[in-house]
């Protein structure tokens, strides 16, 4: 007998009789919720040509794929996440379709960084978008789905941060920062790297309350008082705007009753190239990374040809289910 015969490849799993029960429902209480929401679904496939993700614009790096190679010699991939097809799908083929259009998906990933702690290199994740939508308004839409849907699962207790990449970029300028030292910086913020960030400051001259800030990015999060705070400082417009911008979006979710889930978290700087504006990311207990994770990306469609703006999130339904189990949150079907 093989070696290997008997076994599953790394960062991949059998979903049993319960497992399975559970994701199948977890996926059918988000569909019919995303269609009350007014929103249709959207399917791509699972395999994509390689072209489709190498981009300033797409955040996957091209070694954390799975690559192959069809008959006429050309480099596939399997989707390592859903919006970049979506966005394609929508650019090439939905042009003459009324927008803005509101669609949500559900379907398998893959990715080589999606493994350990508890993570898979096949994983399945529900989401939506709202292309051709500006504004705070459709931003705090979202938001309010992400919840509703978490709410829907089951899962009660969480925190959604939101932060604003214009912000950070805003403060880049501030610096005079190149592009290349600007995503350098916002790696070492990303991983609470401030040895690595300080010594990379003192390299350069700026304004010592512009450092100080930096620096203390971590540190920038809470409600209305975080951007008060911020908005006393002499920072350029372009900070302004950005906090103007998540004030605006904060106050909707919050008068829409939704306050106690959601704080703002300066400190949190994704992708430059693909987010925009608003960004969030959302956490549980009993799990050790986001569950949900969203934001607006208003260049991605036009990767594929039309210039339109975007938003919106996705859900890692294994996460989900991670979260559920270890909150004993699930009910055992015999």
């Amino acid at each position: 007998m093989s070696k290997w015969k008997s076994y599953t490849p790394e960062g991949v799993q059998d979903q049993l009789f319960d497992s399975c029960l559970m994701k199948r429902n977890l996926e059918t209480g988000m569909r019919n919720y995303f269609r009350e929401c007014g929103y249709r679904e959207i399917e791509t496939p699972i395999l994509e040509f390689y072209d489709t993700y190498a981009s300033d614009n797409v955040i996957i790096d091209q070694e954390s794929m799975f690559k192959l190679v069809d008959q006429r010699g050309r480099l596939l991939v399997l989707r390592p996440d859903m919006t970049v097809p979506v966005a394609r799908a929508i650019a090439t083929k939905m042009r003459s379709y009324t927008f803005p259009i509101k669609c949500f998906y559900m379907g398998d990933c893959f990715c080589f960084n999606e493994s350990g702690g508890g993570r898979l290199r096949e994983f399945s994740q529900a989401g939506i978008e709202f292309v051709g939508a500006q504004g705070a308004q459709a931003d705090a839409e979202c938001i309010e789905m992400a919840i509703e849907a978490l709410l829907g699962a089951g899962i009660t207790e969480f925190q959604i941060d939101l932060g604003q990449v214009e912000f950070f970029k805003g403060l880049m300028d501030e610096a005079g920062l190149e592009k290349e030292e600007m995503e350098e910086v916002r790696q070492l913020i990303d991983s609470k790297d401030l040895i690595g960030l300080e010594r990379l400051l003192n390299k350069g001259e700026m304004r010592e309350d512009i450092k100080k800030l930096v620096l203390n990015m971590p540190g920038l999060f809470g409600s209305f008082d975080i951007i008060d705070k911020m908005m006393e400082m002499d920072l350029n417009q372009r900070c302004k705007n950005a906090l103007i911008n998540l004030r605006e979006i904060y106050t909707i979710v919050e008068d829409a009753g939704y306050g106690k889930y959601v704080s703002i978290d300066l400190g949190f700087v994704q992708s430059l190239d693909y987010y925009t504006g608003l960004i969030y990311k959302g956490f549980t207990y009993e799990v050790g990374f986001p569950i949900l994770t969203g934001g607006r990306y208003d260049n991605l469609v036009g990767e594929f040809g039309l210039d339109t703006p975007a938003t919106g999130f996705s859900i890692g339904l294994n996460m989900l289910m991670m979260a559920l189990e270890n909150q004993n949150k699930v009910e055992v079907t015999k």
